[in-house]
Order: structure tokens, then C-alpha cells, then sequence
């Protein structure tokens, strides 16, 4: 059983019962349903289970159930009912205080059902939402890979997937920065203990939980897709679907990094553009060139922006290359329709420029902002990151 104890409440008949302290606790989780009907009750209870009783074993010393209910509390107890009219015709104030202190949901339970109508429905009530939330996640499976089928060039694929998950979600990316967030899901919190293992993991979240899934493929990492929920616990199904999820996007990040670079003729574009840049060949002869490789340069309007870093960084890796696949698929950098070639000192980028006028300052400032977390890193380390641009 997986039900919180507001949410037994609203099962008939328990919803017949009356809360009568220890309001503050309904968020406590139950597991099971058990009957107190011995003394020592309290060796035996497990976290997470309800207590119903008659009162029988409480009924001749309030000291003693003051005492008991402490342990209860203490073992996990989800909380305690207590049917009157039969030992006690009322729950004397001192319980009830005791309840509220503890926050420990104390309830008056209805006299005219058994204990085990009231159990029978609770855990009725479980099976039929286990199997609407599996309903669910199989329909949301069906969604995913529709999802994952299409092909429609400048997706926001993050928005896209919160919408087929129907829950929060944020993306981090490989260096620990946010690449997208759901409304009100943003800020330093998100990426709290960063970084984090490249293990599936769940904490908690507000009054339900967070799951991080890594986003990677083969050797390459990605980052990690979080998933907000607004249950304490979760299926292995739906796990299961965020693991899915976080594989679509991991394949989506591959591909579209594939379809703009191919190795051998990023390697050719590289030399060609260096000739280029250092006024070894004409802008026509780079043209016919990259044509004869399939890349059409310079269509229409366009800018040219040059990201550089500083020579000393080159012995990071990864950091260029991070940048450089993070241009081709994240949805946010996608300023206008663009191209973005690694050259020996740093990154290429051509804009196309609909209107025809000089993008140069907004193109420096937007992509500054985007990266801001590696100027940050950078800066304190006493380099810099540079991005240069202009038109033709």
C-alpha cells in the first residue's frame, strides 16, 4: 500500500472517520493496516502502518498510553485510530494534545463499520490506483516513442518531452548548468550536490520526489534529465519510463550533433576554414570547396561569430567540444538557423540574419549569457571566454 493518510481519508468508509489531532502529519505514509491488541504492541509495529484499536489495552491509565503513543511515533506509526463506544465514549483531551504535539494523526474512527470494511476498501483503493497510474505510464510510453519518431527540424524537444511526461522536469547539461526548466523549476536548487553519480537516483522534492537520470549514450555524457513528482514513492513502471525518456534524449542529443558533424568532413571543414581565416584562399574558392563536401556557406545574409577561449584551457578536453555539441541541439541557442564549425583556436559559428541588419552585438551578448556558467568558472580561474562577431 501506497497511500498517504489524507488520502486514506477520502476511501469510504474511513472517510467517515474524524481527525481529531495531529493534522500537521497527514503527509505520513501508509503501508499497511494492523490492529493493536496487545500490550506491546509497540516491538512489533513496522514504519509506515496504521493503528486501529478499541482502546481496550489504553483504557485504564492515560499515562500509559501517553507513553505509548510516544513509541509508536517513535517506530514510524502512520497514525492511530481509535473506535469509541465501546471502552472509551470520548478520547480524553490529554491523547489529543499529545497527537497534535507529536503530529501523529489521531482519528475517531466510525463505530458502525468493522475494522475490516474499513481495511478491505483501503487496500481496494490501492490496487485501483496501481492500476490507473500503470494505465497511465503505458499510455505515456505510447507518447514517447511517437516522440522519439519524429523528425521535425527546430523541436524544443525538453518542452516537448515535460508535455508527454505531464510532470515538471529540468535538463542539466554536462557541465552542471541548466539547459531547460519547467515553470517554476529553476534556480541553484535544481542542480544541488552537482555532480551527482551517473546512476539513476531519487531524493526528495517539496512533498514528492525528484529523479535524476543520466542522460548518456555509449561513453558520452550528456547530463541528467530530473523528473518532479508530487508522489513520496513511485512505480518501477514509471522509473522505468524516466529511464526511457532520458535514452530518447540521449539518442536525440547523439543524432543531432551526428547530423551536423561528421568527423571526416568537420576534419576537412577545419582545414579549409583555417586557410580561409589565415587569407590562404578566397572566399569563393572556401565556397566551391565546402559545396563540393555538401555545406552550403554564406546563404543569403548572414553573421559570423568566432567563440574562443584561452590557449591554456585546451588541456580541459572536453570543453570546447561540450560547447560545440551543446550549439547543435540545444533549442536555446538556436538564435537563428546557424552552423557551427570547430576550427583550431576555437568555434566558427554563421548565423543566417533575416532582417540583413548587423546581429553582431546581440549575437556576442546572447551567447555570452548562455554559456555564463563557463565565463564564471573560467574568470575565477583568471581566463576567459571570447565570442566576436561580424556581419556580411
Amino acid at each position: 500500500m501506497q497511500l498517504t493518510v489524507k488520502e486514506a481519508l477520502q476511501v469510504y468508509p474511513l472517510s467517515e472517520a474524524k481527525l481529531v489531532a495531529g493534522g500537521e502529519g497527514t503527509s505520513r505514509m501508509m503501508k499497511s493496516v494492523n490492529v493493536m491488541d496487545a500490550p506491546d504492541i509497540a516491538d512489533w509495529i513496522k514504519s509506515g502502518e496504521m493503528l486501529f484499536t478499541t482502546a481496550f489495552i489504553m483504557k485504564d491509565s492515560e499515562t500509559d498510553a501517553l507513553r505509548l503513543m510516544r513509541r509508536l511515533n517513535e517506530r514510524g506509526c502512520a497514525g492511530l485510530g481509535i473506535k469509541l463506544g465501546r471502552f472509551w465514549q470520548s478520547i480524553p483531551q490529554g491523547i489529543v494534545e499529545e497527537a497534535d504535539r507529536l503530529r501523529l494523526p489521531l482519528l475517531e474512527l466510525p463505530f458502525q463499520f468493522t475494522f475490516s470494511d474499513q481495511m478491505n476498501a483501503l487496500f481496494k483503493a490501492e490496487h485501483e490506483r496501481s492500476n490507473r497510474l500503470l494505465h497511465e505510464v503505458v499510455q505515456k510510453q505510447k507518447k514517447l516513442m511517437q516522440f522519439a519518431l519524429q523528425q521535425q527540424p527546430h523541436r524544443n524537444v525538453f518542452a516537448e518531452l515535460a508535455t508527454v511526461l505531464n510532470y515538471p522536469l529540468a535538463v542539466i547539461g554536462s557541465r552542471g548548468h541548466v539547459l531547460y526548466g519547467s515553470e517554476g523549476i529553476a534556480g541553484d536548487a535544481v542542480t544541488q550536490g552537482w555532480p551527482w553519480k551517473s546512476v539513476m537516483h531519487r531524493v526528495k522534492w517539496n512533498q514528492g520526489s525528484c529523479h535524476r537520470v543520466p542522460i548518456k549514450q555509449n561513453d558520452e555524457e550528456y547530463g541528467s534529465l530530473l523528473v518532479f513528482t508530487d508522489s513520496a514513492l513511485s512505480l518501477r513502471a514509471e522509473e522505468e519510463l524516466f529511464q526511457q525518456a532520458a535514452d530518447v534524449l540521449a539518442f536525440y542529443m547523439d543524432m543531432t550533433y551526428r547530423e551536423h558533424i561528421n568527423p571526416t568532413v568537420q576534419d576537412e571543414m577545419r582545414t579549409l576554414l583555417s586557410q580561409y581565416l589565415d587569407n590562404k584562399m578566397t572566399v569563393q574558392e572556401l565556397t566551391t570547396l565546402s559545396e563540393n563536401k555538401g555545406i552550403h556557406l554564406f546563404q543569403g545574409t548572414y553573421q559570423c561569430v568566432l567563440i574562443t577561449l584561452e590557449p591554456t584551457l585546451f588541456a580541459e578536453g572536453k570543453l570546447l567540444k561540450q560547447i560545440h555539441r551543446e550549439l547543435q541541439y540545444n533549442p536555446l541557442m538556436q538564435f537563428t538557423a546557424s552552423q557551427h564549425f570547430q576550427i583550431e583556436d576555437g568555434i566558427l559559428s554563421i548565423y543566417t540574419c533575416p532582417t540583413g541588419r548587423d546581429y553582431g552585438e546581440e549575437l556576442s551578448g546572447f551567447l555570452l549569457s548562455r554559456f555564463g556558467d563557463v565565463l564564471a568558472a573560467q574568470e575565477a580561474k583568471g581566463h576567459r571566454l571570447h565570442a566576436s562577431g561580424s556581419a556580411k
